[in-house]
């Protein structure tokens, strides 16, 4: 049985500013700031434990949008139902963490959907 210990990636923010973003891999954190429906792509992480929070922190409250985000490799490997989930309003979030083969959620605020 193997150990993983969360590693956070310190660089800076990644800010989804367009309709279409994908992971840097370089942070632990992206804030979505588009004021339209927008997508998120999340590939494989690089090293076991990288945790990775993803926030809806958008400008104009009062704009609804619906951001969806898209695990490449999702929770439980092969059920593509979980590879998706989705923040529908300002200060809703969602945490995950690479195991080294796939992403688990480690939790979320808010209205978030998954699947």
């Amino acid at each position: 049985m193997a150990n993983i210990f969360p590693l956070y990636l310190d660089g800076a923010i990644q800010v989804a500013s367009t309709a279409t973003t994908t992971w840097d891999g370089k942070t632990s954190r992206i804030h979505v700031t588009v004021n339209e429906a927008s997508a998120i792509t999340v590939g494989d992480g690089t090293v076991a434990g990288t945790v990775l929070t993803i926030m809806d922190d958008r400008p104009n409250a009062g704009l609804s949008h619906n951001c969806a985000i898209t695990f490449t490799t999702g929770p439980m490997s092969d059920d593509t139902a979980l590879d998706t989930i989705t923040l529908n309003g300002v200060g809703e979030f969602a945490t995950a963490m690479w195991t080294g083969s796939n992403w688990i959620y480690l939790g979320a605020g808010g209205g978030v959907a998954v699947g």
